[in-house]
């Protein structure tokens, strides 16, 4: 057994009481802290005799209005009430009051980007699909609508057009804040307004807002690095603390753009063409084209969240880096959000796809 983090001592009292819930008596255990969670803590549960459990401790501050325990368990609710078991943990018990859930151990391990292929994807979005076949159960009424839900057109522009906004409060009083606001500045915001222009003079400038049956239940911040491949090469997904009701065509972008563990460009027209199926949770292929540049763009903003002092709080407390590692995490997250634009400017998006040339704005 590891050392335990002295921080987590804090979290006994809960923790014995999540245990209890879950049928596992007065165990000794210990917290072990483990890597990769962006927003919240986690931590492995050990015991002497029993494969170990995961801890999730929910971030919380005033300056953040989304209520991420409220989100994953109303997610996992519905993953329980439908019988889809075997494709994420087992979520085992839960504490309001302190932000914290306690689920399955899943062994397994992370995807590289090489692992990416079909067969990955085919469950990804099997996943997706059997979620949406579920949504006629209570569980799917009392969801939440997702994290930065968007069911107009007008409301995905908001969206990019507030994180953007946002990134106007990047500090300069380092060369990587520096760095950063000239490409937000000289690269990202032009090719935002630019994008949104061209949108106003299209025809595709309005289209219908969704209805309720239209809309789908989005695991949210959904992709291969929220995903442990187990044996047989059997995918697990875990992570719905931003899940919810949404956009068919935003969940699809979403999962095309995070930059984490990437699918690859050959297999983008087969999700595509399988999101645009007429199947509970589908969307079209117009809405689908008008949103994916933007949700670049997205995508752009959220790497560089690492530069804005609420987020880095964020960061430090499910990470617990110091600020020289925190230095060197913006200036990798920068370089990521110049690829990602420059993917935009260079991919021809009509190759397997069918989109319209003029898509590509970035540039």
């Amino acid at each position: 057994m590891s050392s335990p983090d002295p921080s987590a001592a804090a979290l006994d009292p809960a923790v014995t009481t999540l245990l209890r819930q879950a049928g596992q008596g007065e165990s000794r255990y210990k917290l072990v802290p483990m890597s990769g969670g962006a927003n919240n803590q986690v931590y492995r549960v050990e015991f002497e005799d029993r494969v170990p459990l995961v801890l999730k401790r929910y971030y919380f501050s005033p300056d953040d209005r989304r209520d991420r325990f409220h989100a994953e368990k109303s997610f996992y609710d519905l993953i329980m009430a439908s019988g889809m078991r075997e494709q994420t943990p087992l979520a085992l018990a839960w504490d309001r009051e302190n932000r914290l859930g306690l689920f399955s151990w899943i062994e397994g391990r992370r995807l590289h980007a090489a692992e990416v292929t079909r067969d990955a994807v085919e469950q990804a979005l099997s996943f997706y699909f059997a979620i949406n076949a579920h949504r006629h159960l209570p569980e799917a009424s009392s969801a939440p609508n997702a994290s930065e839900a968007c069911f107009d057109l007008g409301q995905h522009f908001e969206c990019v057009e507030r994180r953007l906004s946002r990134l106007a409060g990047v500090a300069t009083d380092s060369p990587t804040g520096r760095e950063a606001v000239d490409f937000i500045s000289g690269r990202l915001r032009p090719a935002f307004e630019k994008y949104k222009a061209l949108c106003a003079e299209t025809k595709l400038a309005n289209p219908a807002p969704l209805e309720g049956t239209q809309r789908c239940l989005s695991p949210s911040d959904f992709g291969f690095h929220n995903a442990l491949n187990q044996s047989g090469d059997r995918l697990a997904f875990f992570d719905f603390e931003y899940a919810g009701w949404d956009d068919p065509a935003k969940f699809l972008c979403d999962f095309l753009c995070q930059p984490a563990v990437p699918i690859p460009r050959p297999l983008w027209s087969y999700c595509i063409e399988s999101l645009c199926r007429p199947l509970a949770g589908g969307s079209n292929r117009e809405r689908i084209a008008l949103l994916l540049p933007l949700y670049h763009m997205k995508w752009c903003c959220i790497l560089l969240n690492e530069f804005l002092p609420q987020e880095r709080n964020r960061r430090a407390f499910s990470q617990r880096r110091s600020p020289e590692e925190m230095e060197s995490r913006m200036n990798e997250q920068l370089g990521k959000a110049r690829n990602l634009l420059e993917s935009l400017a260079s991919v021809d998006l009509t190759q397997n796809s069918g989109f319209d040339d003029n898509l590509c704005v970035a540039r």
